[in-house]
C-alpha cells in the first residue's frame, strides 16, 4: 500500500477507534445480564460455562493461526 503518513495514520486511528467502540458495545450489552444473572443461585453454572466457551474460542482461533501457512 502506498500511504502517505498522514493516511496511514488516519487508517490505523479509524480501525483502532472501531475496535474499542465495538468492545464498549459488547460490555454494554453483557453487563446487565451480568447483574442480571448474579441474583440466581445456577449463576456458577452460567459463569463456568461462558467461560468454558470463551476459552475453547480462543484455543481454535490459536491454532487456527498457528497452523495456517
Amino acid at each position: 500500500m502506498e500511504l502517505s503518513s498522514t493516511q496511514l495514520a488516519s487508517s490505523l486511528f479509524s480501525v483502532n477507534l472501531g475496535v474499542e467502540v465495538g468492545q464498549v458495545l459488547i460490555v454494554g450489552m453483557a453487563f446487565p445480564l451480568l447483574l442480571l444473572v448474579r441474583r440466581y443461585e445456577w449463576r456458577m453454572w452460567v459463569i463456568r460455562s461462558v467461560s468454558a466457551c470463551i476459552c475453547g474460542f480462543g484455543v481454535f482461533w490459536f491454532f487456527e493461526r498457528i497452523l495456517a501457512v
